[in-house]
């Protein structure tokens, strides 16, 4: 099927869209699954580059992604420009971010406790249609940052900022299957990306009766599952202002990396073992 964006404030069609449903969910964690292990490998460095490079691809890009924002949600072109501004922000906020996100040694009797912060995997991340791109920036923000890869399901009603950045994340160098964008309805492709035991991650803003449905459908994980879920869901009450959710497992921080601790070491002199993640790491002591 297809879906018909139109202006809101003409009723004009503006685009016909492809609607994905949960073949096509499917496909689209699957690519993030794969693509996951370059993009969490990639330095810090590396990373924050393509991240300030995406930012500057937007400002460059800020009258065109302002129209199409204008025409697509139904707002005024001012305050559509103001919001293309605060997505380069964000960008460039989280491309200076991304070699900040530090572990901690701790001294205990018997040698050192560390904890690591390292990226979840796969994560959904489903935005309403009154702010699409600047939602979206809040969200694939931290989880790029983190070095995790992202599945976004925009509004089906105003889907097209959303997928003009992904265009642009393409050209800022940012690999294939890092950001994937969905087209369609949320009781479908939300849904799946809620369900699938490949999302590790779920970021979620709409309102409370969703949010709700969100949450039970992110703790109703099967037990053969191998990711643990938490939903970050901001609800929007139709007459009120946004409210919280809280976290199903609260175990894990909103800034898209896990904290894992690893037990009391006594290392030697550049002692070298693994993280929890699997990837290498050393301690070096001195005198």
């Amino acid at each position: 099927m297809a879906v018909t964006v139109i202006n809101p404030a003409t009723e004009e069609t503006i685009a016909t869209l492809e609607e994905a449903g949960v073949e096509e969910t499917d496909a689209a964690v699957a690519r993030a699954r794969a693509a996951f292990p370059a993009w969490r490998d990639v330095s810090p460095r590396d990373r924050g580059r393509l991240l300030r490079r995406l930012a500057t691809l937007v400002e460059e890009h800020s009258e065109e992604l302002a129209r199409i924002e204008s025409q697509n949600v139904g707002k005024p072109i001012a305050g559509a420009r103001g919001e293309v501004g605060m997505v380069a922000e964000v960008f460039h906020y989280y491309a200076g971010a991304v070699d900040k996100k530090y572990g901690e040694t701790i001294p205990v009797a018997g040698g050192v406790d560390m904890t690591f912060r390292e990226p979840l995997g796969v994560v959904g991340l489903i935005v309403p249609w009154n702010f699409p791109l600047n939602i979206s920036s809040w969200k694939l923000g931290p989880a790029l940052a983190c070095g995790n890869t992202v599945v976004l399901k925009p509004a089906e009603l105003t889907p097209l900022s959303a997928l003009r950045l992904a265009e642009l994340a393409l050209e800022a160098g940012i690999p294939e299957g890092v950001i994937n964008v969905l087209v369609g309805k949320g009781r479908i492709v939300g849904q799946r990306l809620v369900e699938h035991p490949d999302v590790a991650k779920i970021g979620f803003t709409g309102s409370t009766e969703v949010g709700r449905g969100v949450m039970k459908g992110a703790a109703d994980l099967p037990p053969s599952s191998s990711v643990t879920r938490l939903i970050v869901a901001a609800a929007r009450r139709a007459t009120s202002a946004p409210t919280s959710v809280e976290p199903v497992k609260p175990i894990l921080p909103t800034s898209g990396c896990s904290t894992r601790r690893l037990p009391a070491l006594r290392p030697g002199p550049d002692t070298t073992f693994r993280t929890p993640g699997g990837r290498p790491a050393s301690v070096h002591s001195s005198a």
